[in-house]
């Protein structure tokens, strides 16, 4: 959960990947191969300014959006 009150959504929910390795069809864990994170661009709008409540612009964020399997 990645929470900012300047920001657009304020609240963004982000992936975590739960092991270090990859889990096999049968529920085992396999260390040989790596579990990472998919990031994915996303546009916010960040509040300008403290004196101007309605001023945004738009900012370019990275969030991770699931996990995948690496060797």
């Amino acid at each position: 959960r990645n929470e900012d009150p300047e920001r657009y959504p304020p609240v963004i929910w982000e992936a975590k990947c739960r092991h270090l390795g990859c889990v096999s069809a049968d529920g085992t864990v396999n260390y040989h191969m790596n579990s990472v994170p998919i990031q994915q661009e996303i546009l916010v709008l960040r509040r300008e300014s403290q004196h101007c409540p309605h001023s945004f612009r738009l900012e370019k964020m990275l969030v991770a959006v699931g996990c995948t399997c690496v060797t």
